[in-house]
């Protein structure tokens, strides 16, 4: 802390010159704090005067206007310091954009590639697949099955899969040719058994209607006993069912006065309860001001505190993530490495064992070669 003045006259800090970074460091402001408090309470209040109690209100007055003032300087200081901040940020994610960009349109080719290659492979994977799918359905189905897969050529558009497919499109022949002689066994039973469930059903339908026949003569009689009775205990039932609504209207009209004169009661009673508990709801409504005008200044002074704790672990945890990346971008490239020097060492050894036999150098490279690309059949190294 700077100052041209090393007397605090009278609390006024305007005409002290302050360093902001220095007095809001870590116990920055104890010591002008304790200077503050000091000439503040040197003051002998004498309340049985005007002027007494005058110099009180005047003391207590400039004790806030040094709080205002050193709270002024903290919030300019708070937004320099978040400017400074978010102007590096900035710069940060530029940065981060541009190299991303890089990145990608330096790897486009290999990543173009790959994805060709993925979508090759993962398209014959499908083809085998689908080889291997189980024949079901009709025996015509079953039989345009069977010469799809017999029309189906094993060849070098198989690639690495060429012997799978071999193997999948005989697996798929025995299966179909089985399915086939099962289907038409269980066709031919099936018709059978539909030839003669039609000529039971047939049977049994001529059975149905003569039953049916026979049962509406016999309904037709009892029905003509059954209208003479009913008609004789409808005209009873008439007579019951008039002299009963008579007496429930009686009953509902007595109970609607009744329901009137409580309704009645229930309002008054509703009015006075309202009345009482917005009084209620008011002094509440004070109460919870005031205990929410302190938790708002509570909170304040928490959020400035978390956010500069947040800011700290943000950084910290940018710092971490970082190294962290370095490194493993580092083992990846060791791995890479090491992979690269295994296999040419295995190179080496082959090329080695095929020239002893009697190849020429360059032809054994060539084998060693189509072999890596899988470009020979049946043959591949265990690296």
């Amino acid at each position: 802390m700077t100052e041209t003045n090393t007397a605090l006259q009278t609390l006024d800090l305007s005409e002290i010159q302050l360093n902001p970074v220095a007095i809001f460091a870590p116990g920055g402001l104890n010591d002008l704090l304790g200077r503050i408090e000091a000439e503040a309470r040197a003051l002998v209040p004498d309340l049985s005067t005007a002027r007494g109690r005058k110099a009180i209100a005047s003391q207590a007055a400039k004790v806030a206007k040094s709080k205002v003032y050193l709270d002024g300087l903290g919030k300019d200081l708070t937004a320099t310091l978040k400017a400074q901040t978010a102007a590096v940020d900035a710069e940060r994610r530029q940065m981060r954009e541009r190299l991303d960009a890089l990145r990608d349109e330096i790897r486009q080719p290999l990543t173009a590639w790959e994805t060709a290659e993925t979508a090759r492979i993962e398209a014959i994977r499908q083809r085998v697949e689908a080889l291997k799918s189980p024949v079901s359905g009709p025996s015509a189905v079953i039989a345009q099955r069977i010469a799809e897969i017999e029309a189906t050529p094993i060849d070098e558009s198989w690639g690495a899969f060429v012997a799978d497919a071999a193997r999948a499109k005989d697996a798929a022949l025995m299966q179909a040719r089985a399915a086939l002689v099962l289907t038409q066994a269980e066709e031919a039973a099936e018709q059978e058994r539909q030839a003669a469930a039609e000529a039971a059903e047939r049977a049994r339908r001529e059975a149905a209607e003569r039953e049916q026949q026979e049962r509406e003569e016999r309904i037709a009689r009892e029905a003509a006993a059954r209208a003479t009775q009913e008609a004789e205990a409808k005209a009873a039932a008439e007579r019951q069912a008039a002299e009963q609504a008579a007496k429930e209207a009686e009953a509902k009209a007595e109970a609607e006065r009744q329901a009137a004169e409580r309704a009645r009661l229930e309002a008054i009673q509703a009015q006075q309860e309202a009345e009482q508990r917005a009084a209620e709801a008011e002094q509440r409504h004070q109460q919870e001001a005031a205990e929410a005008a302190r938790r708002q200044q509570e909170a304040e002074a928490r959020a400035r505190l978390e956010a500069a704790q947040a800011e700290r672990e943000r950084i910290a945890a940018e710092q971490r993530a970082e190294a962290e990346k370095a490194r493993r971008q580092q083992e990846e490239a060791a791995r890479l490495a090491a992979n690269r020097e295994h296999r040419a060492s295995i190179n080496r050894g082959i090329l080695t064992a095929l020239v002893a036999i009697g190849l020429s150098e360059d032809a054994a490279r060539l084998v060693i070669t189509a072999t890596a690309r899988n470009a020979i059949p049946h043959l591949s190294i265990n690296y």
